[in-house]
């Protein structure tokens, strides 16, 4: 004879089972809806860039061999920040930087240089200039409509791929946070969860963030990079996953990193700095103060907290 009882205990489990698929389901969309499917984002026509408002161009020049002078013209900002200012003012940024990358690229003429948060590219352009080929990744397209017109007006457009994407170890949506109204270039990359915590005026537009490796695609195999890596702490995201791998594709001699906000883990984007540290022991690369790579020295690993802008070179990289 049928149980009428065991009928509804029969639909009390079905229920409670569907709310539980449910709970889980809505659980497993909160937690992946921030992933995106991790695409490069290369551009390259006027209408899709923004319109820019100049504050002018800046002429700089640097001796790159004894006869010779190389020198280029970067665009800069209207808005009073740090990095137009000193461009407009003296036509230079970050000089020992600008050193080590010119110094690394005349040791392997053939290299393509990485610009890894390339801001208005002061960098992009004088190595364009130089005769390389340029891959520049940047966040914020702006920064990249700052660039184009700068290679534009050198007949320089030809040399760099222009990629509007943050880079990290996973696809993910990342915002710009800038919290110094003075200085655009301290654009540090969020989380979703972490923008709902600062100030709506200082977020910016969401980007698609893509991996080293995606990057690094772009650049035959057989082609030594040199990258720069400046992306406001975020440079842990960017390599630590990249430099334990065992499957590295490209000879990378050397990497210039700015050192001072991975140490101090700023807003939590480097909080296993010790892997950081293996990797690059593992892939082989020692840390070396940043300029003329001629006088490039070890740095100590006991006065790391000292460290502001460090050249990674690899022990079989030439140093010269």
């Amino acid at each position: 004879m049928y149980n009428l009882n065991s009928r509804y205990k029969l639909s009390e489990a079905i229920f409670f089972v569907i709310v539980i698929l449910f709970l889980n389901f809505s659980i497993l969309h909160v937690l992946t809806s921030n992933r995106t499917t991790s695409k490069i984002k290369i551009v390259t026509e006027e209408k899709e860039f923004p319109l820019i408002e100049f504050g002018g161009c800046a002429r700089s020049k640097v001796q790159v061999e004894e006869n010779k002078v190389l020198d280029w013209v970067t665009c800069a900002k209207r808005k009073h920040e740090v990095l137009s200012v000193n461009l407009l003012s003296s036509g230079k940024w970050e000089e020992e930087n600008g050193l080590s990358i010119l110094g690394a690229l005349q040791n392997y003429p053939k290299s393509v240089y990485l610009d890894i948060g390339s801001n208005i590219g002061p960098f992009v352009v004088m190595v364009a200039a130089l005769g390389h080929r340029v891959v520049a990744v940047e966040p914020m397209i702006e920064n990249l409509a700052y660039i184009r017109k700068s290679l534009q007006l050198q007949d320089l457009l030809d040399s760099v791929t222009l990629i509007n994407n943050a880079a990290s170890d996973e696809p993910i949506k990342l915002y710009p946070y800038t919290p110094l109204d003075s200085n655009d270039a301290a654009v540090i990359m969020i989380n979703s969860e972490e923008a709902l915590h600062k100030p709506k005026s200082e977020i910016g537009p969401p980007v698609n963030s893509v991996k080293l490796e995606e990057i690094l695609s772009l650049v035959p195999e057989n082609i030594p990079v040199v990258i720069k890596v400046d992306v406001e702490g975020s440079e842990c995201k960017v390599l630590t996953k990249y430099l334990n791998s065992t499957n590295k594709k490209h000879f990378i001699p050397y990497i210039i990193v700015e050192w001072n906000w991975i140490e101090m883990n700023l807003e939590g984007l480097c909080p296993n700095i010790n892997y950081l540290l293996k990797g690059f022991e593992k892939s082989g690369y020692l840390p070396y103060s940043n300029g003329s790579l001629q006088k490039a020295k070890i740095l100590s690993f006991d006065k790391r907290k000292d460290w502001v802008d460090v050249v990674w070179i690899h022990k079989s990289a030439i140093i010269s």
